[in-house]
């Protein structure tokens, strides 16, 4: 497991979104939030939410 962690962050760092809620100063409910609407709803659904 100790030997999977940098792999597993470097493979985020290298392909993650830029998503608004994944930036600083969001809130942890924000991010909470809009990671579970992003497993049933397309992105550009949950951006557009994340910002009002």
């Amino acid at each position: 497991m100790i030997r999977l962690t940098p792999a597993l962050i470097e493979c985020y760092a290298a392909n993650a979104r830029i998503l608004p809620w994944r930036q600083h100063g969001f809130s942890a409910w924000g991010v909470l939030v809009s990671e579970f609407m992003l497993q049933q709803t397309p992105v550009s659904r949950v951006v557009t939410r994340s910002r009002a």
